[in-house]
């Protein structure tokens, strides 16, 4: 399987199973992706470290972080979103606080409380290389 497939599937599983936090949220969409194109194993040193909004928060605080931008800039390089590729990882901040999404070529996706969501590539307050 080539990059877009991979990012792809992973995008797709993710929006297919329910939304739980430290599971399925949007910070682990993020680490799965990481974890598929990097061989690394993100997802597994995250496990079970929140199960609400309020623990995830509490998490990254434990780590050092005020801020998922902050701990992604910890584990990958900072890129201008418009060098970003598919399988690029973006924050996007909207009312309701920060996103990770995931470039699919032509939006970030993501997964949220209330289900899947796209926003235009331009919206990132900042990207990560993948």
């Amino acid at each position: 399987m080539n990059r877009a497939q991979i990012v792809s599937n992973i995008i797709k599983t993710a929006r297919k199973e329910p939304y739980a936090y430290g599971v399925n949220d949007c910070f682990f969409l993020g680490l799965k992706v990481i974890d598929a194109l990097q061989g690394t194993s993100h997802v597994k040193a995250f496990s079970g470290s929140y199960k609400t909004l309020r623990g995830a928060h509490r998490a990254m605080r434990k780590r050092g972080h005020g801020s998922v931008v902050t701990l992604y800039d910890e584990m990958l390089s900072e890129i201008p979103w418009g060098q970003s590729r598919i399988g690029d990882l973006a924050v996007v901040l909207l009312d309701d606080g920060e996103h990770v999404g995931v470039n699919g070529g032509q939006a970030w996706h993501s997964i949220t409380e209330a289900g899947p969501r796209s926003w235009p590539l331009h919206l990132a307050m900042c990207a990560f290389k993948v």
